[in-house]
């Protein structure tokens, strides 16, 4: 169990990291997942729907606190991966 937490903590990292140098800003996070504003550009409903198109899920909430935001899973390295892959492609269309 110690070994899964230390390896979300660190796919974490990774994921805000990446995000952040794309232009994100990224909320602090101790959870298994992230709330992430994106760039100038992009609304969070863009994002959400360009992913969701390439199959790729992540919540959009239409909350007043959170309606700028998305929130995304920390999971497998494959797939944040293939997330900021698909997130580098969609920036450089819009």
């Amino acid at each position: 169990m110690r070994a899964n937490i230390e390896k979300v903590k660190a796919t974490r990292v990774r994921l805000v990291n990446e995000l952040d140098a794309l232009g994100f800003s990224t909320l602090p996070s101790q959870a298994n997942f992230i709330l992430t504003y994106p760039p100038d550009g992009l609304s969070a409903t863009e994002y959400y729907e360009k992913l969701w198109e390439k199959r790729i899920l992540i919540r959009w909430l239409d909350q007043p606190r959170v309606r700028d935001y998305v929130r995304i899973t920390v999971g497998t390295d494959g797939e944040i991966d293939r997330l900021l892959e698909t997130t580098r492609d969609i920036l450089k269309v819009t």
